[in-house]
């Protein structure tokens, strides 16, 4: 992935396009991530809340 993120917002799309690329929904991403669903949704809207230990997670 060659995309430069500068933001939360671009982070959260630069996930969820990796993630679909992948063919995964959110729950199997959670759950190979070892985070909830809620969370992953949480980081690809954006939400500035997201700590980098949970990006970093995924």
């Amino acid at each position: 992935m060659s995309d430069l993120a500068r933001n939360p917002k671009q982070v959260g799309s630069l996930l969820r396009r990796a993630r679909k690329q992948c063919g995964l929904s959110q729950a199997q991403l959670g759950e190979r991530a070892g985070l909830r669903q809620a969370t992953i949704s949480q980081v690809e809207t954006g939400n500035p809340s997201a700590t980098l230990e949970t990006i970093l997670a995924v």
